[in-house]
């Protein structure tokens, strides 16, 4: 069961609740599993009541429990209990909300595929409108130091495929990094130099973006280098997961003499 409440600080706070005898259990049968604590702990334990302060919500895929006893002090898990539980009605369609992994038939792989929540925007909206924010702070900044900017759409595209590996890498721990390298000897001319900053963040606040990349040096860098003769390229990636765990890349890049 996924239990909905609060924790000793009267915070909201989510943990699992396992009940060997079902609605029979008494605190010895019942296990919480903390994932912020990293622990599981019995109900009889005395830290149990120092863990948690409240239970507002109890459901799993099939069913869904308000609870009303106020302190867990004062909580049975007997589910049947109505002076500590109230059933909510649900029909067939209201139920699946509930469930992580749908069960539909279909073959066994896809029953078992987590289920992702939707971001806000689709995935190259989101990445177009990274880039478009970033480009414009490089754009400003370099103004004010007097430089001009000029972006390579040709450079920004190929940025696309380090940044697909820098995710393969990170996520699985593979790399794929000399195809890319193969691709920036081709674009360097004699004497010229590619650096690149790829940055990866873990939220959707883009405003945050840009004082993470300005801490580099290597940004800074770039940010100075002369006019003639630096080409730039900036590239943003957003992969989605299951359970609205989002990764974004912003990859700033230039090819010039530095």
């Amino acid at each position: 069961w996924c239990c909905l409440g609060t924790d000793a600080s009267g915070l909201p706070h989510a943990w699992v609740v396992v009940r060997s005898r079902g609605n029979s259990s008494k605190p010895v049968d019942v296990v919480c599993w903390d994932p912020r604590a990293g622990q599981r702990l019995s109900v009889d334990d005395a830290r149990y009541l120092s863990t948690y302060s409240s239970i507002d919500t109890f459901f799993n895929d099939h069913q869904l429990f308000v609870c009303h006893a106020g302190a867990v002090a004062r909580t049975s898990f007997d589910l049947t209990d109505t002076r500590c539980w109230l059933a909510v009605p649900l029909d067939t369609e209201s139920s699946e909300g509930l469930r992580l992994y749908p069960a539909r038939q279909s073959a066994p792989f896809a029953d078992l595929r987590p289920r992702k929540w939707t971001l806000p925007l689709e995935e190259e909206v989101m990445e177009e409108t990274i880039e478009r924010r970033m480009a414009g702070i490089v754009r400003s900044h370099r103004e004010a130091a007097g430089l001009s900017t000029r972006f390579d759409d040709h450079l920004s595209q190929l940025l696309h495929v380090a940044l697909a590996n820098c995710e393969l890498e990170r996520a699985a721990g593979a790399s794929e990094a000399s195809a890319f390298e193969d691709m920036v000897r081709r674009i360097c001319g004699a004497e010229e130099v590619f650096q690149a900053v790829p940055v990866q963040f873990n939220h959707l606040k883009v405003s945050l973006y840009w004082p993470a990349l300005s801490e580099r040096p290597t940004v800074r860098t770039l940010l100075a280098a002369p006019a003639a003769s630096t080409t730039f390229g900036l590239r943003a990636r957003v992969v989605p997961y299951p359970e609205g765990v989002v990764a974004v890349w912003v990859l700033l890049a230039a090819v010039g003499r530095f």
